[in-house]
């Protein structure tokens, strides 16, 4: 779970209070979470709410990449016939493909 501004174990309590859950029979008592890491929370509410949990994450995620690579500079144009032969390369990993697929600002 990385250290982004928007996933402070503030943010994580506020939204397990907004979804139904029974996390907190799972939590040490409220004057002994500070012993606990932050990943083992995290590890035990997506236990708990799955997918809910997770897809929440990685949506707060994508959004601060595309925050991060907008405001930096980073994306960049393609002419259509490479980007259809980069599409096609096997030589490009998932991760990559991805992030292009993906970009709002790039229509397929």
């Amino acid at each position: 779970m990385p250290h982004y501004e928007k996933l402070t174990l503030e943010t994580i309590r506020e939204f397990c209070q907004q979804h139904e859950n029974e996390i907190d029979r799972y939590l040490p008592d409220s004057r002994e979470l500070h012993k606990v890491s932050r990943q083992w929370i995290c590890n035990i509410i997506a236990s708990v709410l799955g997918a809910t949990f997770t897809d929440w994450v990685r949506n707060i995620i994508e959004e601060r990449n595309d925050e991060v690579t907008e405001k930096k500079g980073l994306e960049i144009e393609l002419d259509q016939d490479i980007f259809a032969a980069f599409q096609m390369s096997t030589a490009v990993s998932r991760k990559c493909w991805t992030s292009i697929t993906h970009s709002p600002s790039f229509p397929l």
